[in-house]
């Protein structure tokens, strides 16, 4: 089992604020658990690439050890996958580009992926850009 750290409930209660993220009160982390134990195998840091994870999805396919999770504040999609020795690794997969902005709590508006999906067959990935109002 893989989870996400999003974030506290003492981050978002009051509203969003960029000094929480700074606070480290916001996630960056996926935590990998065996099943059904629930003991704590391994923590990946998504680094300052991977602020906010929050929705993880893996492939359909039950023979790859493959999935991925959107990074809300960065706006990127990071894959994470099982590597050869049995541990497992990620790597940065889609960024998206903040845009430039006025009269908003910072210069430039992250995307802000809140969901996203895989195709059945595994090949698209579709994901939300809810500050920008768009699918890619």
């Amino acid at each position: 089992m893989i989870s996400s750290s999003w974030g506290g409930p003492c981050a978002f209660s009051k509203g969003f604020d960029l000094q929480h993220v700074k606070d480290g009160l916001y996630g960056r982390h996926l935590s990998v658990y065996s099943w059904p134990d629930g003991e704590l195998k391994q923590t990946l840091d998504l680094g300052d690439s991977g602020l906010l994870p929050l929705e993880i999805r893996f492939l359909h396919d039950p023979s790859k050890d493959t999935g991925f999770v959107g990074c809300a504040l960065t706006s990127n999609m990071v894959r994470f996958f099982k590597t050869a020795d049995g541990s497992w690794s990620h790597e940065l997969s889609i960024s998206m580009k903040p845009l430039k902005v006025k009269n908003w709590i910072s210069p430039e508006m992250p995307g802000l992926i809140t969901d996203f999906l895989l195709s059945l067959d595994d090949r698209y990935l579709y994901f939300v850009n809810w500050l920008h109002g768009d699918i890619r």
